[in-house]
C-alpha cells in the first residue's frame, strides 16, 4: 500500500463523488497523506467537512480562503503530491484540463504539477462517446496523464451504459500501480532472509555482526508492494517491518534460520537470501555462563550451513535464487565466484569500501551480478530507494513475473518453449478401476515423454513464452493396451506488463483410440510415423508452437506448423485410425492444412497485430485508445479471410477461445465501431451470435455525473 505517500484528490462536480469518500478513507488507512480539492460546484454534492475528518486535513476549494487575503498556494500542493487524481473528473473539468484552463484551484494544481496525474472520467454514456470528449481524453494521453477508464452501468439519467466512474477499489489499484509499480508478482510466494545471526557461547555470550536488518527490510517490502507474498525469515535486528504483505518469522541462529528457509524454500518461486549469518559457531556450547579467569580462552568455530549453497543447489525448474555478497578486496570477482560456486541466479555486491560502509548503513549502492548480463551499477541512495530499483533490475535481468500452468497447479514461473506439459486424468468406472498402478505408469510415461521431448531449441524472448497443456481423459478401454480418450489442447501467455493471461488456442479433440503399451519405450520420430499416441501428443505440441511464434512473429512459427503437417500425412500414410482424410473425424488434417495454406497468410497477420500491436499495448493507459484500434482492425482482417474462404473451422475455432476477451475489449469501443465488430464476428461465427450482441449492449466507461466544474 501507499504508504507514506502524498495522493492530492481532485473532485469535480458529479454524483460520484459520494464515493470519494471510502477512497480518502482507505488511503489514510494504508499510512498514505491525503489533500483534497474541491471545484467551487462539487460542494453539492459531497460536504468539505465530511472529507476533511476522513482525511485529517483541511479541505480546499478557493485560491483566496477568506476575506482577509489568505491564499492557498497552489504550487507548492503540486509539488506536495506524489500523485493527483481527478476523481470523478467531469466532461467540462476534462476539457479544461485538456486546453490549459485556469479558473479554479484544481485546475490550477493539476497545472503546477510535477508528479503524475491520474483521471476518471464520470459522465453520461453519449457525452463519454461524443467524439470531442473523446479527442480531449486522447490530449491528455497524449500528455502523458494516466486514464483510469470508466465502466458500464446505471447512470445518473437513468440510462445504462459506459460512462460509469471507476470504483473505489479500481482507482486505490491504480493509485497504488503509479505509486509502487505494477503486482507483477502477484500470487507469487517470496522468502526472504534478513538481519544478522547470533551464534550463542553461553547464555548470556554470542558472536554476532553489525547488520541492522534494514537492506532485507526493504527488500521484502519493496517485493510485497509488487504483489508477492513473502516469507520474511528475520535474525535478531533492529529495523521494524510492518507492511500487511510480509509474514514475519523470528530466528536467531544460523542452523535456525536454516531450518526455516527449508520449511519454506519449496513453496517460493523466488529466493532472496540477504541476512549476514555468521559463518562460524562455537563447536561448543556452555550451558553455564563461563566464568571469567586469569587463563586465556580458546575457542574452537565450526562451519554453519550455508544456506545460499543449498537454496542453488537445491531449487526446481522455475525457482529463482538471489544471494548477498559482502566484499571488500577484489570485489567483483569475489563475487562472481560466489554466484558460480553457490549456483545463484544473480548476486548483489556490497562494498565495504564505499562510504558509510553498507551493513547498518542508512544508505548504500551495490552491483548486481548474473551470468548472461553486464553488471548493473547502482549508486548510492537510502536503502528503501535502493531496494525499489533492485525489485525492477530483477524483474528485468532475471524475467520474473511470467506464469505457467503444470499439471493442474498454478506456478508463477518462466519456462522454456520447449516446456509443455502433459497429464491424463482416469475414470475408472469407464475403463476399470482395478489396475490402478498401470494407469499411474501411463500418466508417469506420458508425462516424462511430452515433458521430456526437445520440441525445440529455441526459447521464447520475455514476455513471449506460453503456458500449454495437453490433457488426456480416458473414456473407454477398449481392449488391454487400447484406449478411447478425449484430448484438452490448451495454450496461453501472458500480456506483456500485466497481471492477465490471454488464451492463444483451446481445443477439445474427441473419439481419440490408442495403444498403450507399458513395456515399449516412448521415442518419437519426428520422420517418421511410429504410433498414433506419439503422433497425436507430437502433432498438438508443434501446433501449439507454431501458432504461438505465428502469434508473436507472424511467419516465424511456419517451421512447426509444417512439423505438423507431416505428421499427419505420415499418420495418413500408415492408415492409422482417425487420420485418414476419408473418416468422419479429419479435424487435425484440416487445422494442419488451414495453417500451412498461404491463403490464411493474412489470417496470420491479423493474430499478430491483435496481440502484440493490440493486446499487448492495451493495458497501458497512453496507448488504450490506439491498441483498441488496432485490435479491431486485426478482427476485420480475419473478418476478410474467412469472408474469402467460408467453411474453413479455424477462425471459429480461434474465436471461441478468445470470446470472453473480444467481447470485454470491444464492449468500450464507440458506437459504429461496436455495430460493425458484432457484424464481423457473426458472420464469422455465429454459432456465438448472442454473445457477441452483448456487445452492442454495453455502454462506454465510468461514474454517473453532470457536466459541471
Amino acid at each position: 500500500m501507499p504508504a507514506g505517500k502524498n495522493v492530492l484528490i481532485g473532485i469535480s462536480s458529479s454524483i460520484a463523488a459520494y464515493k470519494i469518500c471510502g477512497l480518502v478513507r482507505e488511503l489514510v488507512r494504508s499510512g498514505a497523506e491525503v489533500q483534497v480539492v474541491l471545484t467551487p460546484s462539487a460542494h453539492d454534492f459531497v460536504t468539505p467537512l465530511t472529507l476533511s475528518t476522513l482525511s485529517g486535513r483541511p479541505v480546499y476549494t478557493q485560491l483566496v480562503q477568506n476575506k482577509e487575503g489568505e491564499w492557498v498556494n497552489h504550487v507548492a500542493l503540486g509539488l506536495w503530491a506524489d500523485l493527483i487524481l481527478v476523481a470523478p473528473c467531469t466532461a467540462n473539468t476534462l476539457a479544461a484540463m485538456a486546453s490549459g484552463t485556469c479558473n479554479n484551484l484544481l485546475l490550477a494544481t493539476v497545472l503546477s504539477a510535477r508528479c503524475p496525474v491520474a483521471v476518471a472520467p464520470a459522465m453520461d454514456h453519449d457525452m463519454f462517446g461524443h467524439p470531442t470528449t473523446q479527442a480531449n481524453l486522447q490530449r491528455l494521453i497524449d500528455m502523458g496523464y494516466r486514464i483510469v477508464e470508466p465502466v458500464s452501468g446505471e447512470l445518473a439519467s437513468g440510462l445504462i451504459g459506459e460512462g460509469r466512474m471507476a470504483e473505489p477499489e479500481d482507482l486505490l489499484k491504480t493509485i497504488r500501480e503509479i505509486l509502487l509499480g505494477d503486482a507483477f508478482l502477484h500470487g507469487q510466494r517470496v522468502l526472504v532472509t534478513a538481519g544478522p545471526t547470533r551464534e550463542y557461547l553461553d547464555p548470556v555470550r554470542y558472536i554476532t555482526n553489525r547488520s541492522s536488518g534494514r537492506m532485507g527490510v526493504a527488500l521484502a517490502e519493496a517485493l510485497a508492494d509488487r504483489g508477492a507474498q513473502i516469507e520474511l525469515i528475520y535474525g535478531p535486528g533492529s529495523e521494524l517491518c510492518r507492511h500487511p504483505g510480509v509474514r514475519i518469522h523470528s530466528v536467531e541462529t544460523a542452523a535456525q534460520m536454516m531450518d526455516a528457509c527449508q520449511k519454506f524454500a519449496e513453496s517460493c518461486t523466488l529466493q532472496v537470501y540477504a541476512a549476514a549469518v555468521a559463518d562460524y559457531r562455537s563447536a561448543t556450547y556452555s550451558d553455564q555462563k563461563i566464568k571469567k579467569s586469569k587463563a586465556s580462552l580458546s575457542l574452537e568455530l565450526v562451519a554453519n550451513p550455508d544456506m545460499l549453497h543449498y537454496a542453488g543447489t537445491h531449487k526446481k525448474p522455475g525457482q529463482t535464487v538471489i544471494g548477498f555478497a559482502l566484499e571488500s578486496e577484489n570485489e567483483i570477482e569475489n563475487a562472481l565466484r560466489k554466484l558460480h560456486h553457490k549456483h545463484a541466479d544473480l548476486v548483489v555486491m556490497n562494498s565495504l569500501r564505499q562510504e558509510g560502509g553498507a551493513m547498518d548503513a542508512e544508505q548504500m549502492g551495490c552491483t548486481l551480478l548474473t551470468l548472461n548480463h553486464d553488471p548493473v551499477h547502482l549508486p548510492i541512495m537510502p536503502k528503501r530507494e535502493l531496494a525499489k530499483a533492485m525489485v525492477n533490475q530483477f524483474r528485468t535481468l532475471l524475467r520474473l513475473g511470467m506464469i505457467v500452468c503444470l499439471m493442474g497447479l498454478t506456478w508463477n514461473i518462466p519456462v522454456k518453449s520447449q516446456e509443455l506439459n502433459c497429464q491424463i486424468s482416469v475414470n475408472p468406472g469407464k475403463v476399470g478401476g482395478a489396475d490402478q498402478q498401470f494407469y499411474a505408469n501411463m500418466q508417469q510415461a506420458l508425462t516424462t515423454f511430452v515433458n521430456g521431448q526437445k520440441w525445440t531449441s529455441d526459447e521464447f524472448q520475455f514476455q513471449e513464452r506460453i503456458n500449454c497443456s495437453i490433457s488426456i481423459m480416458l473414456d473407454e478401454r477398449i481392449s488391454g493396451n487400447t484406449f478411447k480418450a478425449t484430448a484438452q489442447i490448451q495454450s496461453s501467455r501472458p500480456v506483456y506488463n500485466s497481471a492477465y493471461t490471454t488464451v492463444i488456442f483451446n481445443y477439445t479433440d474427441p473419439d481419440w483410440q490408442f495403444e498403450y503399451n507399458e513395456s515399449q519405450a516412448m521415442e518419437f520420430n519426428e520422420n517418421a510415423h511410429t504410433s498414433n499416441l506419439l503422433s497425436m501428443l507430437a502433432f498438438y505440441a508443434n501446433l501449439i508452437i507454431g501458432l504461438d511464434y505465428n502469434t508473436f512473429g507472424r511467419e516465424s512459427g511456419t517451421p512447426y506448423l509444417r512439423k505438423a503437417q507431416q505428421i499427419v500425412l505420415n499418420a495418413q500414410n500408415a492408415i492409422e485410425v482417425g487420420w485418414r482424410q476419408n473418416q468422419s473425424l479429419r479435424n487435425r488434417y484440416w487445422l494442419s492444412e488451414l495453417l500451412n495454406n498461404s491463403a490464411y497468410k493474412p489470417f496470420h497477420q491479423g493474430l499478430y497485430e491483435y496481440h502484440r500491436q493490440g493486446l499487448d499495448q492495451i493495458h497501458k493507459p497512453e496507448r488504450v485508445i490506439d491498441a483498441r484500434r488496432k485490435m479491431l482492425g486485426a478482427i476485420e482482417k480475419i473478418h476478410d479471410v474467412n469472408r474469402n474462404k467460408p467453411g474453413g473451422m479455424l477462425i471459429p475455432l480461434y474465436l471461441k477461445a478468445k470470446i470472453p476477451e473480444i467481447i470485454g475489449f470491444c464492449s468500450k469501443a464507440l458506437p459504429a465501431e461496436k455495430a460493425k465488430v458484432v457484424e464481423q464476428l457473426i458472420a464469422m461465427d455465429p454459432l456465438n451470435q448472442a454473445e457477441y450482441n452483448r456487445i452492442n449492449a454495453s455502454g462506454v466507461g465510468g461514474g454517473a455525473g453532470g457536466g459541471g466544474r
